[in-house]
C-alpha cells in the first residue's frame, strides 16, 4: 500500500478535499529493502495494556511506513500521526464488503451479519471445533443467541485481535484472531486510537461505516485548521480531508441511530475501561510483530 505522489501535491496545495486509496497506482520501476527492523516487543516482556502496546508497536514502526509513503513533510507535526494511522489501517483493513475477505497483514476477515444464512454460524474454534453457534454468549452480550450472533463490540473484538494464537476458522481460512464487518472493524479501530489519544469517531453513511481522525493542521502548507484523516477498513481506503469546523465534524456520524450507536460504542466509558484491560502477551506481541515482518520484506519500499 501507499499513498501516490498526487496526494503529496494536493497537500502543497494547501489540502484540497482528497480522496486517495491506498493502493495508488504508482509504482517506481526500481525498489530495495530496507534493514530488517528492530523487534517491537522485547519477547521476555511482561505483558502490555493494548494502547501502550500499539503505541510502541507504531513508534517503531515508523521509519519503515514512512519510507513506503513518500514525503509527507507538507503535514508538518501530523507527518509521523498520520503514518501511525496508516500502520494501523493496513493491520486492521480487509479488501472488500465480501465475505472472507482478508487484508495483507493481520489478515483479519469481513464477515455479513444479520443475513440469511449468516456466514458466522460456520466459524469454529480451532481448540474445541465447535462452531459459534454452539457456543453461549458472553455475560456482557446475553441477550443475543449464540457466540455467533453477537455484535463484535470493540473490547470483543480487541481481546481477540491480540491472543497469543488464531482461535477461529472456517472452510475458507485455516485460522484468523478476529473477524467483523465494517461497523465492528470501526468501532475497534475508533475505541484503539481513542485510547491512544486521537480525536476519532465512527462515521456511518447508508449501511456503511468508517472511521475518521481528527488533527491540528499544524503546517502552513494546509490551509485548513484542521485535517481529517479518513481511514476505511473494509474497502482499504485512506483520505486525507481539509476541515475548518471541528464543532461540525464531530457531531456529524450520520442521521440513523445505530450511526449513533457505532460512535457512541466507541467511546463508551464502560467499553473503554474494558480495553483498557486488555493485555498484549509476549506470545501475542511475537505473532503480531512476524506478521508485519513478512508483509515488509515481502513489500520492500521503494526506492525514490
Amino acid at each position: 500500500m501507499s499513498i501516490p505522489g498526487s496526494v503529496r501535491s494536493i497537500l502543497l496545495a494547501a489540502l484540497a478535499v482528497c480522496a486517495v486509496s491506498c493502493g495508488g497506482d504508482e509504482r517506481p520501476a526500481r525498489v530495495e529493502a530496507l534493514p530488517a527492523p528492530e523487534p517491537t516487543v522485547e519477547r521476555a516482556r511482561a505483558p502490555q495494556p493494548i494502547a501502550p502496546f500499539f503505541a510502541e508497536f507504531s513508534k517503531n514502526r515508523l521509519a519503515q511506513v514512512r519510507a513506503r509513503l513518500g514525503d509527507l513533510s507538507p503535514l508538518g507535526e501530523n507527518a509521523d500521526k498520520v503514518a501511525t494511522l496508516h500502520f494501523l489501517h493496513t493491520l486492521f483493513t480487509a479488501k472488500g464488503a465480501e465475505d472472507n475477505s482478508v487484508g495483507d497483514v493481520l489478515r483479519i476477515p469481513y464477515f455479513w451479519h444479520w443475513v440469511e444464512p449468516n456466514p458466522r454460524h460456520s466459524i469454529v474454534l480451532v481448540d474445541s471445533g465447535k462452531t459459534l453457534k454452539e457456543i453461549r454468549p458472553p455475560k456482557s452480550h446475553a441477550k443475543y443467541a449464540s457466540l455467533a450472533d453477537i455484535d463484535r463490540t470493540p473490547a470483543v473484538f480487541l481481546a481477540d485481535l491480540v491472543s497469543p494464537k488464531e482461535k477461529y476458522a472456517n472452510a475458507v481460512l485455516p485460522s484468523f484472531s478476529t473477524f467483523g464487518w465494517c461497523s465492528e472493524r470501526e468501532m475497534a479501530f475508533v475505541a484503539l486510537v481513542t485510547a491512544m489519544g486521537f480525536d476519532a469517531k465512527v462515521a456511518t453513511s447508508g449501511n456503511h461505516s468508517w472511521s475518521e481522525v481528527l488533527l491540528p493542521s499544524h503546517s502552513d502548507a494546509v490551509q485548513h485548521a484542521f485535517v481529517s484523516v479518513r481511514v476505511d477498513n473494509t474497502f482499504d481506503l485512506f483520505d486525507l480531508v481539509g476541515v475548518d469546523d471541528s464543532a461540525a465534524w464531530r457531531t456529524n456520524v450520520g442521521g440513523t441511530r445505530s450511526a449513533a450507536w457505532y460512535d457512541r460504542k466507541a467511546h463508551d466509558a464502560g467499553e473503554l475501561a474494558e480495553v483498557a484491560k486488555i493485555e498484549v502477551t509476549p506470545e501475542a506481541a511475537a505473532r503480531l510483530e512476524e506478521a508485519v515482518d513478512a508483509h515488509f520484506a515481502k513489500n520492500p519500499a521503494p526506492r525514490r
